[in-house]
């Protein structure tokens, strides 16, 4: 969990105040020894105590070469097909292999709905 930074500074104004040591001041605060000496590690070298902004996630295959669009295509030439059919079609059209679970999230992301 990310604490904000008027917490993390209050964290390190009472280290460098000599109000207690780094496992004192992880109990007052209730939290871990390895965060209060990494607030302290990060305001030493940069001087702040800023979040680093989120590094994101693995992106889908779908985001590649128009993926999301072939499934919109093969979904409106047919919308009755299984889970697995789906997948295999693509597969074998496209060439994108596709879990079950990232094709209806795919689908959920396009707004479109199958019968099955």
């Amino acid at each position: 969990m990310a604490y904000s930074e008027d917490f993390r500074q209050k964290i390190v104004e009472t280290y460098m105040d000599g109000e207690g040591t780094v496992r004192g001041i992880a109990e007052r605060f209730n939290v871990g020894k390895d965060t209060v000496r990494r607030y302290l590690k990060l305001y030493r070298e940069k001087n702040s105590l800023e979040k680093k902004p989120h590094g994101g996630g693995r992106q889908s295959i779908l985001s590649q070469d128009d993926g999301y669009e072939k499934l919109r295509k093969l979904v409106e030439e047919n919308n009755t097909l299984y889970d697995r059919e789906y997948c295999g079609l693509l597969k074998e059209r496209y060439g994108i292999q596709l879990g079950k679970s990232s094709l209806n999230r795919a689908l959920q992301k396009l707004a479109l709905s199958k019968k099955k």
